[in-house]
């Protein structure tokens, strides 16, 4: 019994093969199922979540694979990838933290994408009344990110460029949490990317010796993650990718 039930799959199995092959040449060149295609999954700082919300637009007009984005600090990302965070692209904030991810393993083939600073940006109205950086900096309820991160990193290394001093109530672990304090006027102001200034429309005031700290964020392939993440990160390197970030104010390494 045994053997007659493998002969009738087998003849079932020619049965839809022969099917197959009768349903046309237009069938070979149809595209894929969506589960062919695949999904790449990409940990992303949260500093350039917009600009990669519209560059996964882009993708999509020429494209199958779906994306799958997680945004955040960068330490943090690298820490959940360490921890065995499925995710197949990593673009970090600054060198210090991709270079992390290289020696820890877990990222390999960094690039860098995108140049950005920091400005000084005013809750709306600016409640506190600040016509300087420096009187932000030294005035109530300033918010910054915290020092482990790219964005704390940058604001440590250019208060001790310029010599000021800044007295913040809180350390966020992204630029996207210290935006969004400002925005809301729960900050008189904060340190943040310009790029986050620009796309939401704040005021800012600029901080002197700004344009000497540039931050890098950078692009890799995560080495244990699916080799059809090396199509995105590529598309993240051309010359359409370059015209979406251009839009959001990020400068060309």
């Amino acid at each position: 019994m045994k053997w007659i039930r493998t002969a009738a799959v087998a003849i079932l199995a020619a049965g839809l093969v022969g099917c197959a092959s009768d349903t046309g040449a237009d069938d070979a060149t149809s595209a894929p199922p969506a589960e062919e295609a695949g999904n790449i999954t990409i940990f992303a700082a949260a500093s350039l979540e917009k600009a990669f919300t519209e560059l996964s637009d882009v993708w999509a007009e020429s494209h199958d694979a779906e994306l799958t984005f997680s945004y955040g600090g960068s330490n943090g990302l690298v820490d959940q990838i360490v921890e065995g965070a499925p995710a197949d692209v990593l673009v970090t904030a600054d060198a210090t933290t991709m270079d992390r991810a290289v020696e820890e393993g877990v990222a390999t083939d960094a690039r860098p994408l995108t140049t950005n600073s920091l400005v000084l940006a005013l809750a709306p109205g600016n409640p506190g009344g600040f016509e300087t950086a420096e009187e932000a900096l030294a005035g109530e309820r300033l918010v910054v990110c915290a020092e482990e991160v790219p964005c704390g990193r940058a604001t440590l290394q250019l208060m001790e460029l310029s010599g000021l001093e800044m007295s913040p109530v809180s350390q966020e672990q992204n630029v996207t949490d210290v935006r969004g304090k400002i925005e809301s006027g729960e900050a008189n102001s904060g340190v943040i990317y310009r790029t986050d200034a620009a796309s939401t429309g704040l005021d800012i005031l600029r901080i002197p010796g700004a344009d000497e700290v540039v931050t890098t964020s950078f692009t890799a392939l995560v080495t244990d993650g699916d080799p059809a993440g090396a199509e995105f990160a590529e598309f993240l390197h051309s010359d359409e990718a370059r015209e979406v970030l251009d839009s959001y104010g990020f400068g060309t390494p």
